[in-house]
């Protein structure tokens, strides 16, 4: 099988989530859980590598309620103490995912609350590894193309042509020294003379020595 990371049905899968989620706090499922101590247990089958929705509320809203999900192999993969949630989980293992709601409070609770499994178009883990393999290698590229173009900016922004040296050469002889004689020679950029004492051309500004 082509294993081909799939990104576009990760994105519609939590789409469908998300649409879905709604209708399905209009229309949740009530479990009445009584005294502090007792539980309200569900359990959910969900394929390998689907989505595993789940959302839920108490009332009276304030109200602490123990709340668990285990794998098919019995691992906790939430374990936390609220009053409501709103959230979900990957299952990477085939199997059927345990729900437990336990009751804090000193009175009895109403829990409101909806499960639902949704696949998200991929068959393994594999294919979520190629996925983010792929999201990093591509954001690497784009990294190294940014450092490069700022390293050719830089470089060539430093490249600053030196201003050519005017003056004869009685102009340019440091003080108290006589000039030296002028020596023509010939530019090769653009042809003109200039002395040969000098390191520039006076015309162009190309380096003659």
């Amino acid at each position: 099988m082509e294993r081909t990371p799939n990104i576009l049905a990760i994105g519609f899968a939590l789409l469908g989530l998300a649409v879905s989620g709604t209708a399905m706090q209009a229309a949740a499922d009530i479990e009445i859980i009584l005294g502090p101590g007792n539980s309200f247990e569900m359990t959910m089958h969900a394929d390998s590598m689907a989505y595993v929705n789940y959302n839920w509320t108490v009332v009276p809203a304030d109200s602490d309620i123990h709340f668990v999900v285990l794998d098919p192999d019995g691992a906790a993969l939430v374990n936390t103490t609220a009053s409501s949630s709103d959230s979900f989980l990957l299952s990477l293992d085939s199997g059927d995912y345990t729900f437990n709601w336990t009751n804090l409070e000193s009175s009895t609770v109403t829990l409101n609350y909806n499960v639902i499994s949704q696949s998200t178009g991929i068959d393994d883990e594999e294919q979520i590894l190629d996925t983010i393999f792929l999201g990093f290698l591509v954001s690497a590229v784009v990294v190294v193309i940014i450092i490069v173009l700022v390293i050719v900016v830089v470089m060539g922004g430093s490249k600053k042509t030196q201003p050519p040296i005017k003056g004869t050469p009685a102009q340019l002889a440091p003080p108290g020294e006589a000039p030296s004689p002028f020596v023509p020679r010939i530019c090769p950029r653009c042809g003109s003379p200039f002395d040969s004492q000098h390191t520039f051309c006076p015309k162009c500004g190309h380096r003659v020595r």
